[in-house]
C-alpha cells in the first residue's frame, strides 16, 4: 500500500522543519542546564553537568544531523 502523495508532502514538510525543532530543544535544554543550582550538585554531578553542556555546545550540529537523519530513515523504512 503506497502512501498518498499529499501525506508524503506533509512528511517532507515536517522533515524540513525538524532542524528548527532540534534547535529549539537544544536551546531549551541549554537554558535549563544553565539555570541548575550548582550548589545543590555534588562534585561528581557538577563534573557531569559541565561535560553535558560542553558536549551539547560542541556537537550541536551533529545532534541535529543525526536526529533529522534518524527521522528520515524511520519514515523511509515505514513508507517503503
Amino acid at each position: 500500500m503506497s502512501t498518498a502523495p499529499q501525506f508524503q508532502r506533509f512528511v517532507q514538510d515536517e522533515l524540513a522543519l525538524a532542524p528548527t525543532l532540534v534547535a529549539r530543544v537544544l536551546a531549551g535544554t541549554m537554558q535549563l542546564l544553565g539555570q541548575s543550582k550548582d550548589g545543590a550538585l555534588s562534585t561528581s554531578d557538577r563534573t557531569h553537568h559541565s561535560e553535558i553542556v560542553k558536549a551539547l555546545q560542541r556537537d550541536a550540529n551533529l545532534y541535529e544531523k543525526t536526529f533529522v537523519e534518524s527521522l528520515r530513515n524511520v519514515w523511509l523504512e515505514k513508507s517503503g
